[in-house]
């Protein structure tokens, strides 16, 4: 990975790039991750690290993953597909998007209120949005990137609310 930007700012001595197997490699329950670190760092961690912080199961399925890149990059590929229909679909419906190179779509409502609306209409059908006001965002939702059914589902969902709530 060295040459990637990321990975080189570690060499600067101040950065630290943590990466986790949670989402696109499917082992969020292993609590399995890695870390890049500087030297110095790396050192002083080393003389507070639990030496039995990770369990050898989720070790064995860390590896396995780190192995099967393809699987990774194939996930990853069509979680960014996804992503962006999903958020071009928000567009159409006039709510505001900013880009993500994440997994999830940032969904901006028009107010506070209106996304706390939302947020409960969602919630009615059994679907849950992350909140974003503890993060100064009350006016907006999150949306992790699920099955192609599940974000066709929210699509319906907020379509049906944003009609109820328009006034004609």
């Amino acid at each position: 990975m060295p040459g990637e930007a990321m990975f080189d700012l570690v060499g600067r001595g101040d950065t630290v790039v943590l990466r986790t197997f949670s989402k696109v490699y499917g082992l969020a329950g292993m609590r399995a991750g890695w870390g890049l670190f500087p030297p110095k760092i790396a050192a002083t961690l080393r003389k507070v690290l639990n030496p039995n912080n990770i369990s050898a199961p989720a070790q064995a399925a860390a590896a396995a993953a780190m192995r099967d890149q393809p699987y990774m990059r194939q996930v990853r590929d069509e979680t960014v597909a996804r992503r962006d229909r999903f958020a071009g679909a928000m567009r159409q419906l006039g709510l505001t998007v900013p880009d993500s190179h994440t997994n999830f779509a940032l969904l901006r409502f028009a107010s506070d209120r209106a996304a706390r609306d939302a947020d409960r209409a969602v919630r009615a059908e059994g679907i849950l949005l992350r909140s974003m006001g503890g993060y100064g965002l009350a006016d907006c939702l999150r949306a992790t990137i699920g099955s192609e059914d599940d974000m066709q589902r929210v699509r319906d969902i907020l379509a049906a609310w944003i009609e109820r709530e328009t006034p004609a």
